[in-house]
Order: C-alpha cells, then sequence, then structure tokens
C-alpha cells in the first residue's frame, strides 16, 4: 500500500513540473507572495519565448499585473528588457500565465513581477 502512494505521488511531481524541450532554460523564483516559473524556448533565428507562470501564494486576489523579462549577459548586465502587462486579474492561490518575446543572445533570463494591486477586502 505505501509503495503505490509513493508510486502514485512521483507521478504526481512528474505531472507538475514544467515541460522541456532539449536546450531551454527553466527557472524560478518567489517573494513569498508569489512564485514565479518559466522556461526560454528559441522560436526563430532572432528571437525567442520566454513564457512561464505567475502563482499567487495570498489569500486575496491581485490585479494591474506588470511583468518584467531581462536577457542578461554572462556577467549579468541586462541586454535587453520587455515588459508585459496580464491580461486578467490573478486569482487568491491561483496562476496566471505570461510569454513574452525576446531577441536572442542573452546568456540568461530574469523574470520579475515588477508591479501588482492586491484587493483588500472589506474587514481586513
Amino acid at each position: 500500500m505505501r509503495g503505490r502512494c509513493l508510486v502514485a505521488l512521483a507521478v504526481a511531481c512528474l505531472l507538475l513540473l514544467p515541460s522541456v524541450v532539449n536546450g531551454a532554460e527553466v527557472s524560478g523564483g518567489s517573494d513569498g507572495d508569489l512564485k514565479l516559473s518559466w522556461t526560454v524556448e528559441r522560436q526563430t533565428r532572432d528571437y525567442t519565448a520566454v513564457c512561464g507562470n505567475v502563482f499567487n501564494q495570498r489569500r486575496m486576489s491581485g490585479r494591474n499585473i506588470r511583468i518584467t523579462v531581462e536577457g542578461l549577459d554572462g556577467g549579468d548586465r541586462i541586454l535587453n528588457t520587455r515588459d508585459a502587462s496580464a491580461p486578467r486579474d490573478i486569482a487568491a492561490l491561483g496562476g496566471l500565465p505570461f510569454c513574452v518575446t525576446m531577441p536572442v543572445g542573452a546568456a540568461r533570463y530574469r523574470v520579475r513581477v515588477t508591479t501588482i494591486d492586491w484587493e483588500i477586502q472589506p474587514g481586513q
């Protein structure tokens, strides 16, 4: 019985991990309220896509979300920056996908939520 539970848990963990295609960069971070995960996929000779999810770990909704993606060189200097606004609110304990097209050439990428307005419920 315990062996079955461990196998089921392992399968569930594998299903929850982001899918990674050969050559993709996977990264993430958390500030306690928001957790980020993303992959980097080459799209064309000139552009790559940085796509992922923002997970809200608070018990309140957020709106007016702005996500900043920075392409960094080997010395962590910023090569290029792109901002994206989320098309919708992020629910309490929910997630929100994003995708930003970036020029190729960065050694790595940094993704941050630079703006979010938390919806304070009356009585809090």
